[in-house]
C-alpha cells in the first residue's frame, strides 16, 4: 500500500515527533495563523498573479493583485499594505524578469523515494509542490524557484542545509527534467525607519546539489518516513528546543500543559484549536439521520 508523504511532514517529525502526532496525525489546527505565515500565503499569491501563464504569455494579472492587496472598498490591512509595498519594490527592482521564461507555476507532482541499496523504489510517494519552474532564455538552462519572506535577510549556510529544495530538485529529475539547481527568491518583511536600498530588500541566492547528494537527502527521506511509520503515538517524544518550539512550533503552549500533567486535549480545545475536518464530519452526520 502507498503512503503519501510531504516535505512540511517530515520537517515536522524531524523537529519533534510530538508535534508530528498532533499536527499530522490528530490533525489539530490553531484558532489562529501566525502574522509571519498570513504576509508569505499572500506574497506567494501576489507572485503568482504577477508571473501568470495562463493563458500563455497572459503578463501580470493587475486585477488579481488588486483584489489580493485591497479589500473591496479599497482598505488595507496591516499585512496588506505591508505587501504592497513590498510588491512596488519588487518591480522596481525585478520588472517582469525578461531573462526568465516561467514555464510551470504551483505545480503539483508526487514521486517514490528511494530505498538505501535497492534498485526497487518505495511505495512511499513524495509530494512536491515548486512554486515556480523557469528557462533562461540566456543560457537555456531550468532552475526550480522558491519564494520567502522574513523579517531578516536569509543565512546561505543555512539555506543549503535544508532537505526541501533538494528534494524537490531530486523528484524533478527523476521526473526526467535537468535541473541546474534552486534559486531561492528572498523578499524581507521588515521596513527600516530610514531609507531602505532595493538591495536591503530582496535577495536571489542559487543553490546547487551534487547528484550524490540529491540522492542522500531523498534516501534520508524514506529513512524519516520509515521511522514516522513506526512511530509509538500512544507516547510520542517530546523534542524540546526553545528556539525551535518558540518559533517555528504551533503547538508550545499545548505542549508544556501536557508536560505538567494537564489534558493537553481539552487545554487546546480551551485555545479555539480544532481537528481539520471534525465540523464537516458533524455537519454529515446530521445531514444523514
Amino acid at each position: 500500500m502507498s503512503r503519501h508523504i510531504s516535505y512540511s511532514e517530515l520537517a515536522s517529525f524531524r523537529h519533534c515527533p510530538h508535534k508530528h502526532t498532533l499536527e499530522y496525525r490528530e490533525r489539530w489546527t490553531p484558532a489562529e495563523v501566525a502574522p509571519a505565515l498570513n504576509k508569505g500565503r499572500l506574497w506567494h499569491e501576489v507572485m503568482e498573479a504577477h508571473y501568470r501563464i495562463d493563458p500563455p504569455n497572459a503578463g501580470i494579472d493587475m486585477l488579481r493583485i488588486n483584489e489580493l492587496l485591497y479589500d473591496p472598498d479599497g482598505a488595507q490591512d496591516e499585512v496588506q499594505e505591508l505587501v504592497t509595498w513590498m510588491y512596488e519594490r519588487f518591480c522596481e527592482k525585478y520588472g517582469q524578469d525578461e531573462d526568465w521564461e516561467v514555464l510551470e507555476i504551483e505545480k503539483k507532482d508526487e514521486i517514490n523515494l528511494p530505498i538505501p541499496g535497492r534498485s526497487r523504489r518505495s511505495p512511499i510517494r513524495l509530494k512536491i509542490k515548486i512554486d515556480q519552474l523557469r528557462r533562461q532564455r540566456s543560457t537555456g538552462l531550468l532552475w526550480l524557484w522558491d519564494f520567502k519572506t522574513g523579517a531578516r535577510m536569509p543565512n546561505e549556510l543555512g539555506l543549503a542545509l535544508s532537505d526541501q529544495f533538494v528534494l524537490y530538485q531530486w523528484g524533478y529529475e527523476q521526473m526526467g527534467y535537468e535541473i541546474e539547481g534552486v534559486v531561492f527568491d528572498f523578499a524581507r518583511t521588515q521596513k527600516n525607519k530610514g531609507p531602505m536600498a532595493l538591495d536591503d530588500s530582496f535577495l536571489r541566492i542559487p543553490i546547487f546539489s551534487t547528484d550524490q547528494q540529491l540522492l542522500n537527502t531523498a534516501e534520508d527521506a524514506w529513512r524519516t518516513a520509515k521511522r514516522i511509520a513506526a512511530l509509538n503515538t500512544t507516547y510520542p517524544e517530546r523534542c524540546t528546543d526553545s528556539e525551535m518550539c518558540i518559533r517555528r512550533c504551533s503547538f508550545t503552549e499545548p505542549c508544556l500543559a501536557g508536560r505538567k500533567g494537564l489534558d493537553e486535549h481539552e487545554f487546546m480545545r480551551s485555545m479555539g484549536y480544532t481537528i481539520y475536518g471534525e465540523e464537516v464530519a458533524a455537519d454529515t452526520t446530521e445531514d444523514d439521520e
